[in-house]
């Protein structure tokens, strides 16, 4: 498994990734904006030349947002998911961001007991934050210094 920083060549390989993750993908366009940010890192994990995951991080100032973290699910439980986030959490440290915010759905408890292995903390819920099916998140936060 290899992990690299991804750029808008690889829009296509992302969306597929998401699509197979989430009820409600985000456009390629949308992930093509996010690729090309410069207020952004994104991360792929490839299996070969195959992406089997990938993680976004974006930030304002010194606050960032964990956008997205998703495993094809073929390839979960590998511990993809735990290699992106720490690239993402060394991407944070580089450009020294105070802390992490991110939500999950509340019954997604994989990738819950994951953020918290990382020193996520719950500070809050956003209620009927997703769709397909709505459900509550939690927002939890990661501060840096810690």
């Amino acid at each position: 498994m290899e992990i690299i920083k991804l750029s808008a060549e690889h829009t296509a390989q992302v969306h597929r990734v998401l699509s197979d993750a989430f009820s409600s993908p985000w456009s390629e366009d949308t992930v093509r904006a996010l690729l090309q940010s410069s207020k952004a890192v994104c991360f792929g994990a490839f299996d070969g030349t195959e992406l089997v995951g990938y993680a976004a991080l974006e930030w304002v100032i010194d606050e960032g947002s964990l956008t997205d973290i998703a495993v094809l699910r073929t390839h979960r439980g590998r511990g993809i998911g735990r290699m992106l986030m720490n690239e993402l959490l060394k991407g944070a440290r580089e450009q020294m961001l105070r802390f992490v915010t991110l939500e999950v759905r509340e019954t997604n408890t994989p990738a819950i007991n994951l953020y918290a292995s990382f020193g996520f903390e719950q500070v809050g819920k956003r209620p009927r934050y997703y769709s397909d099916p709505v459900e509550d998140a939690l927002l939890l936060t990661k501060y840096m210094d810690e």
